[in-house]
């Protein structure tokens, strides 16, 4: 946790803040990420839906579907995300209003200052150098993503909540990923239990 709050301090005032803070949230994989529409956003019934990916497959490619079936969700808008969100909407309207017709209507919610779509290894690149500038360990953006699972456990969900949060196609993908964190987990909670009766 401390990791994760060292990283957003560090890029708080970069375009990669919002980007690093929804993965660590909603655990999404890259290409959900950036696939992420503003229709996908319900700002009235405060939820946000994954159901479209943005992939490099030798070219970019945009693509109405999801990984597997379970990847595509719906998720509780939280407050704090919504505020973000809200404030993303608004500098986007601006931006609009300062580029005119060079405005590019994509849809998306990450997108440059003039509305183009950010290149699929963009999360990535931007992340690295962010690492190595700052002296931080070097992590894949994915490792994000097992950086929310780990704390959904520490937390105290289930596997099968964990595995439907973050979109895997069974829980045994979980298991097989994070059963050591939920050994570390177990072993945390048994150590509570510790001399619990007299001898």
């Amino acid at each position: 946790m401390a990791e994760c709050n060292r990283l957003l301090e560090v890029i708080k005032d970069m375009p990669l803040y919002e980007m690093v803070y929804m993965t660590f949230i909603y655990g999404l994989r890259r290409s959900e990420l950036l696939g992420l529409k503003w229709d996908a956003v319900d700002f009235k019934k405060n939820t946000i839906s994954i159901c479209h990916t943005v992939v490099l497959q030798n070219e970019v490619v945009h693509k109405d579907k999801t990984k597997n079936p379970s990847s595509k969700r719906t998720y509780p808008l939280l407050p704090d995300v919504r505020t973000k969100l809200e404030k993303m909407l608004e500098k986007q309207k601006s931006d609009k209003s300062l580029f005119g017709n060079c405005y590019s209507e994509t849809g998306y919610v990450f997108v440059k200052q003039d509305g183009s779509a950010y290149y699929p290894s963009y999360p990535t690149h931007e992340l690295s150098k962010v690492l190595k500038n700052n002296n931080l360990p070097h992590i894949r953006w994915h490792d994000l993503r097992h950086s929310t699972a780990s704390m959904l456990i520490e937390k105290g969900w289930n596997m099968k909540d964990v595995s439907e949060w973050l979109g895997h196609s069974s829980i045994t993908t979980t298991l097989d990923i994070y059963s050591h964190v939920s050994m570390e987990h177990k072993q945390q909670l048994g150590n509570s239990l510790n001399n619990l009766f007299d001898n």
